[in-house]
């Protein structure tokens, strides 16, 4: 009976990805994978209750190190799975994983890559996975049914290592890209061109593993699906897009994930930060203005966060004073960093400013979003 019960619960472990604990105890987990222990099973008790999710990983390399966005749930702690066994430091900071080790891996295979606490339940998913191998190298990877990481390796090497392949560059995006910027890591790009790039006429070059396209005629690429460009390359590495910049017609960055190694998903929907400048030779106590053009869902940093100011944005107007009477000092930089939603041009417009007496000062608005405060 005892090792049917084992039995039982080790099959429940690797299939269930998310379960909830509702005590300190855990009942007995069978270890036949190596290097992938079982997460925590229901159990009994009075201690609060505990959720969590098991990510998941299939890899033919070993692992030296990885890092992982979650969606859709808070993390509290990581713990346990293969990534513990190998000895790994593995931590969790605003719902983003990072996982490495002073020269030890993960050895190739399939099991638990390591357990995420999490403050409620929801449903967990990985985005913007990173994982390496024990020579730095990013290696392709794809996520299946959200929390487990199958680690590919796509970029075959050709006879020749210096001899040239080709690798297309692909994009999913809902709205129009102006322009688009990205660097390639784990190959030596020698040239990039074709693609919906090619065909909507913009001018694309490389550099130093950098790829620019863009267009002197203000032509885009519309929106859909498709080849962005085929890069060019010589070496014998995995090759995989970082640092990814897309823009919209109104040189607003987009947000942009990476799938696969060489995918670009774009999307309108996430958000995007602009700072708001200003120039004045005379303190600032407060100000108020409009923004057309976009949604603005939030609104922090700048000067008027460190002079301690209240900023608060609601139907996209933005206020910011201070309850104490603190000022921002004279001389010019970033007055506050908006949030924004969808695609547009953001322009202010209803511009107020005050000094410490109360009194309007005179402003005009420069490239939309600089305030240019004239002396009194």
């Amino acid at each position: 009976m005892q090792k049917l019960i084992v039995t039982l619960l080790s099959i429940l472990t690797l299939s269930g990805l998310i379960g909830c604990e509702r005590s300190g105890s855990t009942a007995p987990s069978s270890q036949s994978d190596i290097g992938a222990p079982a997460s925590p099973l229901p159990g009994t008790g009075e201690k609060p209750g505990r959720t969590w999710a098991t990510v998941l990983y299939n890899s033919d390399t070993p692992i030296a190190g990885f890092q992982f966005n979650v969606t859709g749930v808070d993390i509290t702690g990581t713990r346990d799975g293969a990534a513990a066994t190998a000895g790994f430091t593995v931590s969790a900071a605003n719902d983003t994983v990072l996982g490495f080790s002073k020269g030890s891996t993960i050895p190739s295979g399939e099991g638990i890559l390591t357990v995420l606490d999490l403050s409620t339940a929801g449903n967990a998913c990985l985005t913007d996975v990173i994982v390496s191998d024990s020579n730095g190298t990013i290696l392709g990877t794809s996520v299946e049914n959200c929390l487990t990481i199958r680690v590919i390796n796509e970029l075959v090497p050709p006879e020749n290592p210096e001899s040239p392949t080709t690798r297309e560059v692909s994009y999913t995006s809902d709205v129009p890209i102006a322009g688009f910027q990205f660097d390639i890591t784990g190959v030596d790009v020698t040239e990039a061109s074709g693609g919906a790039a090619e065909t909507a006429g913009f001018t694309v070059s490389t550099d130093n593993n950098r790829v620019l396209g863009f267009s002197f005629a203000g032509d885009t690429i519309s929106a859909g699906s498709g080849t962005l460009t085929v890069l060019e390359l010589t070496g014998s590495g995995n090759a995989c897009l970082t640092n990814v910049i897309m823009s919209d017609s109104n040189g607003i960055a987009l947000e942009a994930s990476v799938t696969n190694c060489l995918t670009i998903n774009i999307s309108s929907a996430g958000p995007t930060s602009m700072d708001v400048l200003y120039d004045t030779a005379t303190p600032i106590a407060g100000f108020q203005f409009d923004v057309t053009g976009i949604n603005v869902s939030g609104v922090s940093g700048g000067a008027a966060e460190t002079a301690g100011f209240t900023v608060s944005t609601a139907n996209n107007r933005v206020l910011g004073f201070s309850f104490v009477g603190d000022t921002i000092s004279a001389g010019s930089g970033t007055l506050t960093v908006l949030e924004l939603t969808g695609s547009g041009n953001a322009c202010l417009t209803n511009v107020i400013m005050s000094d410490s007496s109360g009194n309007a000062l005179t402003t005009s608005v420069q490239n939309c979003l600089t305030l240019n405060i004239l002396e009194r």
